[in-house]
């Protein structure tokens, strides 16, 4: 924090970096759109590369990508940076070990959970005022996730500190949005559309905030909500993302399990360099409609 400005930094493994453009492991990954979590893990990447070589694990030197978010003091996005970056994670931490620390004082991370604690409460607050379909609740146990839906907490995410993620995950997609966009680059935007049928953003917001309140209702207007906005779709411009209430909308922070965002670390990449798009637009097009 540096006076009414806020400034985070999310650093985020470099895969691209690591596997070459054009190779049987990008191919691969392509093929797979993204690990599964069935019975068994089905990664993306090989196991060994994904969790020995890319993953940020303690104490382990790695290649990142490192996203620096300057915030007003409205906690609106003024300007956004993007660097590689190499670091050793310092500390791997659970849910349930950063809630223990957030109710430690003395510990050394207290006071950088607890300024991240309230950061992702005050982005979570904007995120309302703007018309976003936002709502986290330990105690009932729901919050809402990118799309809107209404979802329940699994086990290991009923902690303060899964808000954190939650909302520092949104805020590097969107700023790594607005970085392409006002570079015009193509990328694969993440783009979540209402249909014409579709009541207006206020009325929605009405009955999402009354089915909340009202449990009950909540089953009969998650149906409502999807025949009015279909899933999110990726293709090469944006079309603004309405759940969120955002103009663009990206995925980059999860390079190891979903290809949408190791594509996009590759674009970022070429910009940089101050290359050209190592994908053609026909490419795009075609790797968007697969996934």
């Amino acid at each position: 924090l540096q006076g009414s400005e806020t400034i985070v930094h999310i650093s985020i493994a470099d895969v691209a970096s690591v596997v070459p453009l054009g190779s049987e492991l990008e191919q691969e990954a392509i093929q797979r759109t993204m690990t599964l979590y069935r019975k068994r893990i089905d990664p993306m990447f090989p196991f060994l590369l994904s969790q020995n070589l890319l993953s940020l694990k303690e104490g382990q030197p790695r290649l990142t990508l490192t996203v620096s978010i300057y915030l007003s003091q409205h906690f609106k996005i003024q300007t956004v940076e993007i660097q590689k970056t190499y670091l050793v994670n310092e500390k791997q931490l659970t849910y349930a070990q950063a809630d223990e620390i957030l109710n430690s004082p003395q510990h050394p991370y207290f006071q950088m959970l607890t300024r991240s604690l309230e950061l992702a409460h005050h982005l979570s607050e904007k995120r309302c005022q703007q018309g976003a379909f936002v709502f986290y609740d330990l105690v009932k146990g729901l919050f809402t996730d990118e799309e809107g839906r209404v979802r329940s907490l699994l086990a290991e995410e009923k902690h303060a500190s899964h808000q954190i993620i939650q909302e520092l995950m949104l805020l590097a997609n969107e700023s790594v949005a607005l970085y392409l966009v006002e570079r015009n680059r193509t990328a694969l935007y993440r783009n979540h559309v209402a249909r014409p049928m579709a009541p207006g953003r206020k009325e929605m917001l009405e009955q999402f905030n009354l089915a909340l309140a009202t449990p009950h209702l909540l089953e009969s207007f998650k149906e409502r909500f999807q025949l009015w906005i279909p899933k999110a779709h990726y293709a090469t411009t944006f079309q603004g993302h309405h759940a969120l209430s955002l103009p663009a909308y990206i995925h980059f922070t999860s390079p190891i399990r979903r290809v949408a965002d190791f594509i996009n670390h590759r674009i970022v990449h070429s910009v940089l360099s101050e290359q050209l798009c190592p994908y053609s637009l026909e490419q795009l097009n075609l790797v968007a409609e697969y996934i």
